[in-house]
């Protein structure tokens, strides 16, 4: 009886201390997992905090002549409760800090021609791109995506391009693009200046043109169209693929009545002639055609500045060694 006993005890102090190493290793799993969680929260706040001060710090915020600037790090940049994963964004802020006037995008709405702000097909389910969280470089982006009924795209009511030298710098990266997919490209706003929403008007009388596209063969083109729709340019982009999911610097730039050019990471792919004349305001969309909707497209756009002057090497280096620190894209200059 003693011995059994003893062996009852014994059997209870291992199933006792055995529950003991259970809720410790529990405890030390989830002080390890907080640690984990915490550190790579800790990690991404660091990454957040520097693109901020690159962004605040860098050349473009001393660069005249920026018809817009936006970004998705500064807290200026988007409505703040909008910073959501997953969810759609109404506007993209101009960071533009020369200028007091702002050329804010709004998202589209699915409206008549009365505004500006609409979807060109009727029966399309319209919103602005969704915030992701995590994007380029575990910075935010903006995610754009268009499919035979639905789109997401953004709106700027008018930028004027004038008589004068022009540079777009991108930073994106391409999920699909089964077809066409427009980077951007103009509203339709017909010759007599009203804005219409029937697709063949829109490529037939929709002029001027400024538009970039990636094709299903992998080829990212800039092209230009004059006022009158009698002259055009592009920089003729035919073998320089790029892939997907993988983020890129893209620089278009006009020398006015001389050429176009298309950068990759920072180095010349392709050129044109430009011979268009001077262009009038001009409304532009962002991740879409004007009109088109047989389209199916997906793809990131975190930074874009569209810059009305001529650059010289050495800033233009200096803007792009800014793009390449802070999306750790390598430059092939």
């Amino acid at each position: 009886m003693i011995n059994k006993i003893k062996k009852l005890n014994k059997y209870t102090s291992i199933r006792a201390y055995t529950m003991i190493e259970v809720s410790l290793l529990i405890i030390v799993l989830g002080i390890l997992v907080t640690g984990i969680y915490q550190g790579t929260n800790i990690y991404r706040e660091t990454i957040i905090s520097r693109s901020q001060s690159l962004t605040q710090n860098s050349i473009l915020g001393r660069t005249s002549n920026i018809l817009l600037w936006y970004e998705t790090t500064l807290s200026s940049s988007l409505v703040s409760t909008q910073r959501k994963d997953s969810q759609p964004i109404s506007q993209w802020l101009d960071n533009n800090q020369k200028s007091v006037d702002k050329n804010n995008a709004s998202a589209s709405q699915k409206i008549d021609n009365t505004r500006i702000d609409y979807e060109a097909s009727s029966g399309f389910s319209s919103s602005g791109p969704l915030y992701i969280e995590k994007g380029i470089n575990h910075l935010p982006t903006l995610r754009f995506k268009n499919t035979s009924n639905s789109s997401q795209f953004l709106v700027v009511n008018s930028i004027k391009l004038g008589a004068s030298n022009l540079n777009i710098f991108l930073v994106m990266q391409f999920k699909n693009y089964s077809s066409n997919a427009f980077i951007f490209d103009r509203i339709c706003t017909k010759t007599n200046g009203s804005v219409t929403i029937i697709e063949s008007e829109a490529v037939n009388l929709c002029r001027p043109i400024i538009s970039a596209n990636i094709s299903p063969q992998n080829l990212i083109n800039f092209t230009l169209t004059n006022q009158s729709g009698t002259l055009n340019s592009t920089t003729n982009n035919l073998s320089n693929i790029v892939a997907k999911n993988m983020p890129y610097l893209i620089q278009f730039e006009r020398d006015f009545n001389q050429t176009l050019k298309f950068y990759l990471n920072g180095k010349l792919l392709s050129s044109g002639v430009d011979n268009l004349g001077q262009f009038d305001s001009l409304p532009l969309k962002i991740g879409r055609h004007a009109s088109f909707s047989s389209v199916d497209s997906e793809f990131d756009l975190s930074e874009i500045v569209i810059i009305e002057d001529k650059i010289d090497n050495d800033r233009k280096k200096e803007i792009e060694n800014y793009f390449s620190k802070k999306y750790s894209i390598k430059l092939n200059q």
